[in-house]
């Protein structure tokens, strides 16, 4: 029997294990990075190699500010802007994707855009862009 995956099953966590307060979506990119090459050998067929792979994602949410004992689980919207600010070896962040109680992945990230979108009626969101920095990696504990 087939069973559906939950949406908020899904999580991304950043920095020291940390959820994101606020996520409401999230998305995971995988493209394989091709090189092609065309040999006499080869007939004109033209051959094809997966030599690595750009891994982006991207979540989303409400803008939430935290008390001090919900930071230690949660990063907030402060902490995501900080994050989005950090440059050189700083920027490269640690993360951990999980797909509910499948596999988990980690790797190294790096924030490529952070948006905050306010107006007067609703609540404030945010957008955070990344980019993966190096391979992403089943997580084998």
């Amino acid at each position: 029997k087939m069973e559906n995956i939950a949406g908020y099953s899904i999580v991304f966590k950043l920095k020291d294990d940390k959820l994101i307060a606020g996520d409401t979506s999230s998305s995971l990119d995988i493209a394989a990075r091709v090189k092609e090459s065309l040999t006499k050998a080869d007939q004109g067929n033209t051959q094809r190699d997966v030599t690595g792979h750009d891994i982006t994602f991207s979540t989303s949410g409400v803008m939430q500010l935290l008390e001090t004992e919900e930071k230690q689980v949660s990063l907030d919207a402060e902490d995501l802007m900080e994050l989005a600010l950090l440059k050189g070896s700083a920027a490269k962040i640690p993360f951990v994707y999980t797909r509910g109680s499948m596999k988990s992945y980690k790797g190294i990230m790096i924030i490529t855009s952070y948006n905050e979108t306010t107006d007067a009626e609703g609540n404030a969101t945010y957008s955070l862009n990344c980019s993966v920095s190096g391979e992403l990696t089943l997580v084998t504990e």
